[in-house]
């Protein structure tokens, strides 16, 4: 979020100057299409600025400051303040930046006496309480567009400037601590204007050139504030109990449109619920404000099933369905009639596998609760086929029948002996 206040040099050498920017907000204009077109939520004002009409500084009827449009969403400043810029006076070529930036800055800046008549109610007097009306956490910055150098409290003659503009540099300050940036508009770039320089300097701002009739404002405009810098922070929002979120640095100050790297670490606790998925939301904050839905990282984590399953074969029903009884101390079914069962903490059916002790055979899968009659014969190919009744498998095996479950996550269980006696001989 972005708060934009063109700072427009009103003296009468910007007559082509403004007339190419009122060309550039009014209909079919470029400059609110392409600013509109970065996708950013940005709002616009318009001040202008001369000169003190007294004593020479400036001509009769200049003004310091004045707020031709307070700041709108969008471009709706531009489009209503530009058209009311206007061209003439300033007298001398030094002009009153300084004074009007540090009364955009401080909101209990007294009124301006421009013709010095000891009162503030001159059309051309600024009266207090007309600094921009900033959106609360936005990024607020002034596009300074200037030819000419500053007047400074104390210039020779009695310029009568305030406290506040003794130097370039105080009046950076006051910026600074008020959050506004400076991006400097001059037709000859950084380097030609030094107290614009050390506006931009003071306030991280940037200085772009214009041409003498400043038909490449737009551009300039453009430029400065794709030069803004940043600062971006990761928000971490609603997570589970079990996700630990952190960040390598809490926030990285970048060139606006350049890139933030942070190290994103992602934690799942031990006592997280396995088969269960862990979510956690970050908004990436930029200046302060969560520019968009895009902005907004939505973690999913899966926590995986390590646990095996519990794989068993206890005794099971015959054909009619009545359970028929281990026989006493043989540790083994007699007749060979066995449920399979397998459990899990997540999965809700495991599959069962049935191994066989005297060869590679294996039968399966199976779900649990799957009644089978297991036959022991050595020598005969092992197999499976229906079984009668409430039995749904007749196995057969070489040996003895070994019993294992695997879950969905690949766990394998511990295996189960399920032993029946060979025919006899």
């Amino acid at each position: 979020m972005v708060d934009i206040c063109l700072v427009e040099d009103e003296t009468g050498s910007f007559a082509d100057d403004i007339a190419n920017l009122q060309t550039l907000v009014g209909p079919g204009g470029s400059l609110i299409a392409a600013l509109d077109a970065t996708g950013s939520d940005y709002a616009t004002c318009v001040v202008g600025y001369r000169d003190f009409a007294q004593d020479g500084w400036g001509d009769p009827g200049d003004w310091v400051y004045r707020r031709l449009a307070d700041v709108m969403v969008g471009g709706g400043g531009f489009a209503l303040g530009v058209p009311l810029l206007t061209a003439g006076g300033g007298g001398d070529l030094p002009e009153a930046q300084l004074e009007a930036l540090h009364y955009l800055a401080d909101p209990l800046h007294a009124a301006i006496d421009s013709n010095g008549d000891a009162d503030t109610v001159d059309a051309n007097d600024t009266v207090a309480g007309l600094q921009p009306t900033w959106r609360l956490g936005s990024t607020r910055v002034a596009l300074l567009a200037t030819d000419a150098d500053c007047h400074i409290t104390g210039d020779s003659g009695g310029w009568p400037g305030d406290g506040g503009t003794t130097s370039a540099a105080v009046t950076a300050g006051i910026l600074n601590s008020a959050g506004i940036t400076v991006i400097g508009l001059t037709p000859g770039g950084a380097g030609t204007i030094g107290c614009v320089d050390t506006l931009a300097a003071g306030t991280g701002g940037s200085i772009h050139p214009t041409t003498a009739t400043g038909e490449t404002i737009g551009d300039a405009i453009l430029a400065g504030l794709g030069n803004l810098p940043v600062t971006v922070t990761p928000q971490i929002g609603t997570c589970d109990a079990s996700l630990l979120v952190t960040f390598d640095q809490p926030s990285q100050i970048v060139i606006s449109g350049e890139d933030a790297s942070f190290l994103e670490t992602i934690t799942v606790s031990a006592a997280a619920p396995q088969g269960q998925t862990l979510l956690c939301t970050v908004t990436w904050l930029v200046d302060g404000v969560n520019p968009g839905p895009e902005f907004v990282e939505q973690i999913s984590i899966t926590v995986p099933d390590v646990t095996p399953p519990v794989a068993a074969c206890p005794e099971g029903v015959n054909p009619s369905g009545k359970n028929v009884p281990q026989a006493p101390g043989k540790g083994q079914n007699e007749d060979g009639f066995y449920e399979l069962t397998a459990s899990d903490n997540v999965d809700s059916d495991p599959q069962i596998f049935v191994g066989d002790t005297g060869s590679s055979f294996i039968a399966g899968p199976f779900p649990s609760g799957t009644n089978i009659k297991l036959v022991q014969a050595p020598g005969a190919d092992p197999g499976v086929k229906p079984g009668p009744n409430e039995v749904d498998w007749m196995i057969t095996l070489n040996g003895d029948a070994i019993v294992y479950a695997v879950d969905a996550s690949g766990n394998v269980s511990d295996t189960a002996s399920c032993l029946v006696p060979p025919p006899p001989k």
